[in-house]
């Protein structure tokens, strides 16, 4: 989709052409827009260095964006200190990452809070067949994308979410602090690269709290 014109983000973001400019270099060298003289920049969908990569050339997947829909003022965002440990990759996980159930796999979980009351679950799942000794690398950057080309040669290529309503489990509502059978807003996160799927993000919200937008073009 067209990236706006300089003159409209000076307007919008009341920066000057100078930093506009800038800013957009910077876009640019991270191949998320890409701009041809005469007919001004555009957004790629996967990155400019990633479309050639792909194996059709046109995008699977609409181009859009998403994001989070609070449903009351956040005051105070907290987040906890990662577990990480090693499971037995369920059925579900095992199927996405094309390996056998059972196989250890790493995993990392995390828990939001917003002002002090516990709103979001999360549990990622790590491909270990395309980043092995991912745990060795972990604590000099908490996110997977960053050390994702850094230490294995990949990109991110595209997620995919799939999202619906579960009942609370007993673990769940002890962690979010709800009835078991609450209503929760369950997200599965598939992430992708050029290797295939090398992370699984399982997300148990709260849906007093937040929900998700979604825009597509």
């Amino acid at each position: 989709s067209p990236l706006p014109t300089e003159s409209h983000l000076m307007r919008k973001y009341d920066a000057s052409r100078n930093t506009v400019r800038r800013a957009v270099k910077m876009l640019q060298d991270e191949g998320l827009v890409r701009t041809r003289q005469g007919s001004g920049s555009v957004v790629t969908v996967f990155g400019e260095n990633l479309m050639d990569q792909l194996p059709i050339k046109s995008p699977p997947w609409p181009t859009g964006t998403s994001s989070i829909e609070y449903h009351v003022e956040p005051s105070g965002m907290q987040v906890s200190k990662a577990a990480l440990d090693m499971v037995s990759a369920p059925d579900d996980v095992a199927k996405a990452f094309g390996i056998p159930v059972g196989t250890q796999i790493h995993r990392i979980q995390r828990m939001w809070k917003m002002d002090d009351k516990p709103y979001l679950y999360m549990i990622q799942y790590i491909n270990d067949k395309i980043l092995p000794g991912f745990f060795n690398h972990v604590d000099e950057d908490r996110i997977i994308q960053n050390l994702l080309e850094k230490h294995w040669g990949l990109h991110r290529l595209y997620c995919e979410e799939h999202i619906s309503c579960v009942n609370a489990g007993f673990i769940e509502a002890g962690l979010l602090s709800v009835d078991v059978g609450t209503a929760l807003l369950h997200t599965s996160r598939l992430a992708h690269c050029e290797k295939g799927v090398y992370e699984l993000a399982v997300f148990y919200g709260n849906p007093q709290y937040s929900g998700y937008v979604l825009r597509l073009q």
